[in-house]
């Protein structure tokens, strides 16, 4: 009786979902530490908040996803009501954070960072059952590696565990970190937490390589953002200096050669010049003004510094500048609809490693045989109006009938319509 219950509210337990992860075949070829030099994290991060361009457009890209609302689906209803339950409580146990603001915050640090981390929070009875979810700070966060600095990687390639780099400052209690497992040869300073796999759900956003360190939106122009800094702290200096420019004195001439007195004499009067209407002085005496020439070509280069961030964050420049800049309908419209398959892309797969590392890991420890699935709304605002006049041509055409779209209606433009009223 009791087993056919657990199949009535698919809780098999002999499912394949809660069977575990063995090691069926072990890859030929290895996976292996990478060597390139890549951009430290704290100067991603000084990039997002210190450029107003990378700024607005990863907040642009990051507002665009979360308005387009999702919702858990699932075949199995009550299964379905756990999971809303969960996440309706994430933040009870841990950080005040919410399961929203955990979501918004992993996009923004995928673009970012490239990665993002979640500790998977565990019961400390069973040390399996989740019971919240954490957000932790990519720059601390790094694979657990060997005494010569190679990532510390099992028979089939995958990452041993994980470690959290503390500042020398804070002391580590040793039971804070999970037992090393035999035989991985993982090397923890004193400073650093050793996490299991099972503990982390890593979001990566472009991997590359191996696809250890990903690549986010930041770092394939992160030359050309320190570059623009430079360049327009240049211009701002320019613009002082056409406010207060610099002044140069001629003293005397051949008949009237200048001494010590003197040149201190006029040195304190164009000191306080800047406060003086009327400056009287002889005749063999002149000021010129030194002034910087073709301040335009300065803010060419800052206008392709700012096309190369635009390419690299896949935002239309108007969408990073909040600007009215002059760009042709049809070109913004192209562009718009590149920026929203971007977003698509980045939606499928941080919904997919939200299914696997977390739905997939609750449904084991609870004995579910099946997850849910997020899906997604429309993020396709810019191409409204032409999505409209399809929609209206195939209802006239008779391929649609218009009380087939109702629900769609209200879905997409957010109505709370009760039947009959």
């Amino acid at each position: 009786m009791v087993e056919r219950l657990d199949k009535v509210f698919g809780l098999d337990i002999t499912k394949k979902l809660q069977q575990e992860n063995s090691v069926v075949g072990i890859p030929i070829t290895q996976r292996t530490t990478p060597t390139i030099t890549r951009t430290p994290m704290e100067e991603l991060e000084l990039a997002y908040l210190k450029d107003p361009t990378i700024f607005n457009g990863i907040n642009k890209s990051v507002q665009t996803i979360m308005s387009a609302g999702y919702e858990l689906q699932c075949s199995n209803k009550r299964i379905l009501n756990k999971y809303n339950e969960f996440l309706k409580g994430i933040g009870d146990t841990g950080s005040d954070t919410t399961w929203d603001e955990l979501l918004s915050q992993t996009f923004k640090h995928q673009m970012i960072y490239g990665t993002a981390w979640i500790e998977t929070v565990l019961d400390k009875r069973t040390n399996t059952h989740m019971v919240d979810l954490e957000m932790i700070d990519p720059k601390r966060m790094d694979y657990a590696k060997t005494s010569n600095n190679k990532i510390a990687l099992d028979k089939a390639g995958r990452p041993w565990g994980y470690v959290q780099t503390l500042p020398y400052t804070e002391s580590v209690p040793a039971n804070l970190s999970d037992p090393i497992p035999a035989g991985s040869n993982i090397s923890r300073q004193s400073n650093q937490i050793y996490l299991a796999p099972h503990r982390i759900a890593r979001f990566p956003l472009f991997p590359i390589g191996d696809s250890f360190y990903p690549i986010g939106l930041i770092e394939p122009a992160i030359n050309e953002t320190t570059w623009k800094l430079n360049a327009a702290k240049g211009l701002a200096n320019f613009i002082y200096s056409s406010g207060y420019p610099t002044k140069i004195a001629k003293i005397g001439d051949l008949n009237n050669p200048p001494t010590p007195q003197e040149r201190d004499r006029v040195l304190d009067i164009l000191t306080k010049a800047d406060y003086s209407k009327v400056i009287v002085m002889p005749y063999y005496n002149s000021i010129d003004y030194l002034e910087a020439k073709h301040p335009e070509r300065m803010q060419e280069n800052l206008n392709y510094f700012l096309k190369q961030q635009v390419t690299s964050l896949g935002i239309p420049l108007p969408y990073a500048t909040g600007g009215g800049e002059a760009t042709n309908r049809s070109t913004l419209t192209n562009q718009d609809k590149m920026f929203r398959l971007t977003l698509k892309e980045v939606i499928r797969r941080t919904s997919s490693n939200i299914e696997k590392y977390i739905f997939k890991r609750i449904a084991k420890a609870e004995g579910y045989a099946t997850i849910p699935t997020i899906k997604w709304g429309e993020i396709e605002e810019a191409g409204m109006i032409e999505k409209s006049d399809r929609l209206i041509k195939y209802i006239q055409a008779g391929v649609l009938k218009p009380e087939e779209m109702t629900d769609y209606v209200k879905k997409i433009e957010n109505l709370d319509i009760k039947e009959g009223g």
